[in-house]
């Protein structure tokens, strides 16, 4: 039983059980609906920023204020790093709550309960954040913490969203050379952000922001549709896109671009530089014609932007 528990977890994050205990080991017929009360769900709201957010959605109002305890726990351990209530007030449907913890790089378990009413209760497990950089001349890292360099003097995709032919996002970074363009030591010069609804960001070495070939002059965006936003602070600019919990902060003066990514929907299926996000270290090496391989420099190469190399 304990198996199909954990699937449970696994497969919509919402576990709702009639029994008091919290332990989940119980009958499968316990991750039912608790005749349609309620739902709640969580995923990472900024990995940089350490923000998971809980939404709680009642399928009917509350006749009187409820309160739902919630407890993080660090990897399904006894380790308690943060506790909080919230109020579900009389007559709502919808609550939207935001947990901060210690580190984005570490799974949690998220248990909470309705006092007064122990019988709606649940689990919501929080996969870390996956991170992929490039820095220098460059040093580069995937998301399943491959570490290799790479002298490149082209454009490449550093990440994309592959789940489909339009993805949704695709980050790329050109690398020029120091002291003459297509001589190393390289490093990155500018990061390119290309989002599924036309729209481009890029970030040069100075850090000056460009939407779609257009100096910003104004150090700070919301994107179009509260997709997210662009947000320019002493030497470094982030890139914030909210669904998708991906964060792109790039560092103009040391040359570094850093990429989170804090919705598991997209594990093991990103592609470019960075790798796929497959969590099995040395698995995420995957050419950009599908093929795995070990050799870091064909896998980097492949990841050239066609017509971007200097003549």
């Amino acid at each position: 039983m304990k198996l199909v528990a954990i699937f449970a977890v696994l497969a919509g994050l919402v576990l709702v059980g009639e029994a008091v205990t919290r332990a989940v080991d119980v009958p499968k017929e316990d991750f039912s609906t608790a005749d349609d009360f309620l739902t709640v769900v969580g995923h990472w709201k900024s990995c940089l920023k350490r923000l998971i957010i809980i939404i709680i959605n009642l399928n009917k109002p509350v006749d009187t204020d409820t309160i739902i305890e919630f407890t993080v726990t660090q990897n399904g351990t006894d380790e308690e790093v943060s506790k909080q209530n919230a109020t579900v007030v009389a007559g709502q449907t919808k609550l939207i709550i935001v947990i901060l913890v210690p580190s984005c790089y570490e799974d949690y378990w998220i248990y909470w309960i309705i006092i007064y009413k122990e019988k709606y209760w649940g689990i919501i497990w929080i996969l870390k954040c996956m991170n992929g950089n490039g820095k220098k001349d460059p040093h580069l890292s995937t998301f399943s913490g491959v570490h290799y360099n790479f002298q490149g003097y082209c454009s490449y995709t550093l990440v994309k969203d592959c789940r489909s032919d339009t993805p949704s996002f695709d980050i790329s970074a050109d690398f020029r050379g120091r002291d003459s363009p297509t001589e190393p030591p390289t490093r990155m010069v500018a990061v390119t952000t290309r989002l599924s609804n036309g729209h481009t960001y890029t970030f040069l070495d100075d850090n000056s922001i460009w939407v779609d070939g257009h100096l910003l002059l104004d150090r700070s965006l919301d994107l179009r549709d509260n997709i997210g936003y662009v947000h320019a602070k002493d030497d470094s600019v982030l890139l914030e896109l909210h669904h998708s919990g991906l964060s792109l902060l790039w560092t103009g003066k040391y040359h570094e671009a850093s990429v989170t990514v804090g919705n598991d929907e997209f594990m093991g299926k990103l592609c470019g530089m960075f790798g796929n996000g497959d969590p099995e270290r040395g698995q995420d090496l995957v050419k950009s014609n599908g093929m795995r391989t070990t050799n870091v420099t064909e896998f980097a190469e492949s990841w050239v932007i066609p017509g971007s190399c200097p003549n």
